[in-house]
């Protein structure tokens, strides 16, 4: 075999010499083209050809991407990498103590399930932030309220959760077993996330808990107690939405009531709102606007606005006078 001679191998332009020189080329281009699509569109504000082109460009590589995820070997790629990312997620939000969190918010659809006379299991959604290394426990408030549910002078009694007893978290949801609750009692129990940052508001629903007494009246305890009674609540200063359950202010006038035509026969004590503006918007919408009780829509009630203080002054003036 002949040796090359490196003179007469760059001066006869084999395809050896130009292989190198077409993926340079081709790699200049993909770079150039990338960086042509990820441009803001208030670069091509003086050309509405060239913005036309950037827009068609952008949406035909976002199509492009779209049907690369749906193929089999980006999947194969995601599901060998995926626990890979997860193991490494889970390492450095172990190393930094909680450092790189966000900011907690408040985790949301409580639900509860007695589970005994003074026993309750708690099952609840935290809200999933764009951070992999969020870092959040939770905290579980309760303390006595009265029959009518108004809030007695009492402290809150409060429980650190940091383990999962629902399960697996495979579903985003948490779930804890409380117990010890004082016997024969109307409580109330809330909920809220916290972190190296501070804690979070509380949760917009709260369970009202009924529990039962252990031992009868003469001092015996109970053959087969019952479970203890439970019922989800609003927190103070918030209604849920009629139809998708959103928490609502009462201080925001963004929430509105419906007034039906006729009164409607599947749901005659409906109250008929309050409902969130998206809701609203989705009902009047249809061809035939109803409520969540089959009651047809006549028009929409916003919610009256409380009284100013100089208004409330001058009205009780008026009336003692």
């Amino acid at each position: 075999m002949e040796d090359w001679d490196d003179d007469e191998f760059v001066s006869t332009g084999s395809g050896r010499f130009d292989r190198p020189t077409s993926a340079s080329v081709w790699l200049g281009f993909i770079v150039v083209f990338i960086s042509f699509c990820l441009l803001p569109e208030s670069c091509f504000t003086w050309s509405e050809a060239l913005w036309r082109t950037h827009q068609r460009l952008r949406r035909e590589m976002l199509q492009l991407l779209r049907l690369s995820a749906r193929g089999p070997v980006f999947k194969l790629l995601a599901g060998c990498l995926q626990p890979v990312l997860t193991l490494l997620a889970g390492c450095v939000r172990a190393c930094s103590c909680g450092r790189l969190s966000s900011r907690c918010r408040p985790p949301h659809s409580l639900c509860a399930k007695a589970s005994g006379p003074t026993e309750v299991m708690l099952i609840w959604t935290p809200l999933r932030l764009p951070n992999a290394f969020h870092d959040e426990r939770y905290v579980i408030a309760w303390r006595p309220h009265s029959d009518s549910g108004e809030p007695l002078d009492l402290p809150w009694t409060e429980q650190l959760i940091d383990s999962n007893l629902y399960g697996t978290a495979q579903d985003g949801r948490w779930g804890t077993l409380v117990d010890g609750l004082p016997e024969a009692a109307c409580l109330r129990v809330r909920l809220c996330s916290v972190n190296r940052l501070g804690r979070s508001k509380w949760s917009h629903e709260e369970v009202e808990v009924i529990t039962l007494a252990l031992l009868q009246e003469d001092g015996r305890p109970v053959q087969r107690p019952a479970c203890a009674r439970t019922r989800m609540v609003s927190a103070p200063g918030i209604q849920l939405c009629l139809q998708c359950s959103t928490p609502l202010s009462a201080k925001k006038c963004s929430r509105t009531h419906a007034k039906v035509a006729c009164r409607p026969i599947f749901g005659p004590d409906c109250p008929h709102g309050p409902f969130c503006e998206r809701c609203r918007n989705r009902v009047s919408e249809q061809a035939l606007p109803c409520c969540v009780c089959r009651g047809l829509v006549d028009t929409w009630v916003e919610p009256a606005k409380p009284l100013q203080p100089a208004a409330t002054s001058s009205v009780a003036a008026l009336n003692s006078s």
